[in-house]
């Protein structure tokens, strides 16, 4: 067993700062810095047990100095090491160094599999004939499942249980969080789980549960918040095109219980990844085709790769880049959304032709986005013709065949839901029957499982 005082002094760094960049032996004699990494004494047996193992598999670390302040990056390297053994370098930053408070980044990895990881600040002295060592106290980052349970200010919730459950089956004993609210599942087999912390008395964890899709040497972060009020969902209502319809969807949520809605029209910017994240999910359609469909699409994928997750309705097909349409598409989000626009084999008209449409009834399937769905009728032609992807699970469809309802759950959890019809159809001139349980069903779903990790 590797003992804590050897992972205590895995590294010894020196970092020379010289006043005339030749090294340590310039006039100056050089500006030494030095930091070691180690375990927090806070942390869990398992985590200090992983910490352990992995100090045996690392071969490389990559460190970073920065400015703590502009960014600026003073240094960044990769280190190849042998395994047990201690490790040093040095480097030359420049003579502006001196008085900076930087930040200190340390990635540990075995081949492309990060292991731990941990940042420190610090001031760059000048040298008065030795350096004080700075501590770097590391958490384990590797593979496995691991997060935090927050209270509503942000900070650490100690001793909560937290269940691991594949097939509503609690899979081992449930951990308990640390004093900082982390939590850590190790040895976890590849397959699809979901991680439930339970809620103290008096407070609602937040979502109430995260789904993960582990695979090999996969990492997955869940996290949760314990609040003091229920849970509700953030839902963004983003749109673009000739007409500005996000009014009218907002209001389709204006009494949902649990659900606040805003809103975001594209005029001659994208809303942004740091704004994005604010949302459990985000409700996307057009009215119109408009050139700037790849950097939003893009920003999107982003999105949902930190967690967030997306409903897709009408006209969003006409915008595909295999549309016909001479559409720029949605980059990245192409490759996660549900459905394709389809081609008309009678009349070989390209992307996402729109006809008047009835729900199949006798093609339901009993899902959470179909409850209370059982009558629809398209009038006025919103409904798309579409395809359902292969890897998409279709829970409802239209009389004519094409997919009404279907979805991905991609690897953390999020869901990307497709939804064939204009979400700003005016009732009953447009569409009439349950179209306010359709949307409700597709946003609450698509919400309930928490937006993206901090």
């Amino acid at each position: 067993m590797l003992s804590m005082r050897r992972l205590a002094l895995l590294l010894g760094f020196a970092v020379v700062a010289c006043s005339d960049g030749v090294g340590p032996n310039g006039p100056d004699g050089g500006i030494p810095l030095q930091f070691s990494v180690g375990v927090p004494a806070a942390v869990s047996p398992a985590e200090t047990t992983a910490l352990q193992a992995a100090f045996d598999q690392v071969d490389s670390y990559r460190i970073t100095v920065q400015d703590s302040v502009t960014g600026l990056v003073l240094a960044d390297t990769t280190v190849d090491v042998g395994a047990g053994a201690e490790h040093r370098f040095d480097f030359d930053l420049s003579p502006s160094a001196v008085g900076l408070r930087i930040q200190i980044s340390v990635i540990a990895f075995d081949g492309a599999i990060e292991l731990y990881r941990s940042t420190a600040f610090a001031t760059v002295q000048a040298s008065t004939g030795g350096a004080t060592p700075i501590y770097l106290p590391v958490r384990y980052t590797g593979p496995g499942v691991r997060g935090t349970v927050t209270n509503d200010a942000g900070v650490g919730l100690a001793d909560m249980s937290v269940g691991l459950y594949q097939a509503a089956s609690l899979v081992g004993a449930p951990v308990v969080t640390e004093p900082d609210g982390t939590y850590l599942f190790l040895g976890v087999a590849a397959g699809a789980y979901s991680v439930e912390p339970t809620p103290p008395q008096s407070l609602f964890v937040c979502p109430v549960g995260r789904n993960v899709d582990v695979q090999t040497n996969a990492a997955l972060v869940a996290d949760f918040v314990a609040s003091s009020v229920p849970c509700e969902i953030n839902l963004l209502v983003l749109s673009g095109g000739d007409f500005d319809n996000t009014q009218p969807v907002a209001d389709l949520f204006a009494n949902t219980p649990g659900v606040v809605t805003d809103q975001f029209f594209y005029v001659n910017q994208t809303p942004g990844l740091n704004l994005l994240r604010q949302y459990d999910v985000v409700l996307l359609f057009t009215n119109g085709i408009f050139d700037e469909t790849t950097a939003l699409g893009d920003e999107l994928a982003e999105y949902v790769g930190v967690g967030g997750n997306v409903v897709i309705g009408s006209f969003y097909w006409q915008g595909r880049s295999d549309s016909g349409l001479t559409s720029p598409g949605w980059g990245a989000l192409e490759a996660i959304d549900p459905f394709l626009g389809d081609i008309d084999p009678l009349t070989g008209s390209a992307g996402a032709t729109y006809t008047a449409n009835d729900l199949n009834g006798n093609n339901i399937v009993a899902h959470p986005l179909t409850l209370g769905l059982t009558s629809l009728v398209s009038v006025a032609g919103y409904s798309a013709g579409v395809l359902a992807k292969p890897t998409a699970t279709v829970v409802a469809s239209w009389t004519d065949g094409a997919p009404l309802v279907g979805y991905h759950i991609l690897g953390a959890g999020q869901r990307v839901v497709a939804v064939s019809l204009f979400p700003a159809a005016s009732v009953p001139t447009e569409v009439i029957g349950d179209v306010q349980v359709l949307w409700e069903n597709a946003v609450t779903w698509a919400g309930i499982t928490g937006g993206p990790t901090p």
